[in-house]
């Protein structure tokens, strides 16, 4: 069974107040495609479900995918979003992908929902995986870097698992600014 599945719990998630600039006491945020996951459970399901009983914020899930590191690493899911869940979103946090999100996707979110933020999770270093680990045949692959180096640049917030890897991401981005590549 998927969540969609049940299209009164799905629908209800995108109840109530919508966000705007003359309504700022009111968040609302969707997380895309987590996958059932250990580490899933800390930065997606709890959340959800711990702020989803405040009054002044609304949490929904789009889709819930079955864990497979190479399939999050490919993405897919997490497009399918649609111009109400845009609309109703305050925020909007993205999965660690390589699926490109910036031409496509991150443009529509901006022009349906200026207000909305994007917020995209990196789960793991990247930059610096042993050839043991299973993803790096993925990141070896220039486009792929590239895409995911997007990703993350072009969001409003990138959240890591740790402060190492936010201290690590932030020098590299500089460094890639300083070469220009990000103006």
């Amino acid at each position: 069974r998927s969540i969609t599945d049940d299209q009164n719990f799905y629908q209800r998630q995108f109840t109530g107040a919508l966000p705007s600039a003359g309504n700022p006491g009111v968040t609302n945020i969707l997380f895309l495609n987590p996958p059932l996951s250990g580490k899933h459970l800390y930065k997606i399901f709890l959340p959800y479900f711990t702020l989803a009983g405040n009054p002044t914020i609304k949490t929904a899930i789009q889709h819930i995918s079955k864990f497979n590191n190479q399939a999050q690493i490919i993405g897919g899911k997490e497009t399918q979003l649609t111009n109400e869940q845009i609309t109703w979103a305050t925020i909007i946090v993205f999965p660690f992908t390589s699926q490109p999100l910036v031409s496509e996707i991150y443009k529509r979110i901006r022009l349906v929902n200026p207000y909305a933020k994007i917020i995209y999770q990196i789960d793991f270093n990247y930059y610096e995986l042993s050839p043991k680990h299973w993803a790096y045949p993925i990141f070896t692959d220039p486009f792929i870097l590239s895409e995911v180096e997007n990703n993350a640049y072009y969001a409003d917030v990138m959240l890591t698992a740790n402060p190492e890897l936010s201290k690590y991401l932030h020098n590299k981005f500089s460094d890639m600014y300083m070469v220009g590549k990000y103006k």
